[in-house]
């Protein structure tokens, strides 16, 4: 594994939390260390997912064009965002 680059090793990960079938994936971050092709077959993987996930991340392009409602956490409550991130 050290000899494999970050985006390298996301997409290990992502084959391992997936081949399971979760009911729901945690994901911190996810588009860290991906090429541009990477980001677009997660996207189409996660377009395509049944079951529940949470995201956390900066990535607006990634967020806007995967998920209808936003929520953010503030002052340790979850709340839903009116809007979207522009």
């Amino acid at each position: 594994m050290y000899l494999l680059s970050g985006g390298q090793k996301r997409r290990i990960v992502f084959s391992i939390v997936t081949w399971s079938n979760p009911h729901i994936i945690l994901m911190d971050e996810p588009t860290n260390h991906l090429d541009i092709d990477a980001i677009s077959a997660l996207m189409i993987a996660l377009n395509t997912y049944n079951g529940g996930i949470v995201i956390v991340s900066h990535d607006q392009y990634f967020v806007n064009s995967l998920w209808k409602e936003i929520f953010v956490v503030k002052n340790q409550k979850l709340k839903k965002f009116k809007g979207d991130f522009k």
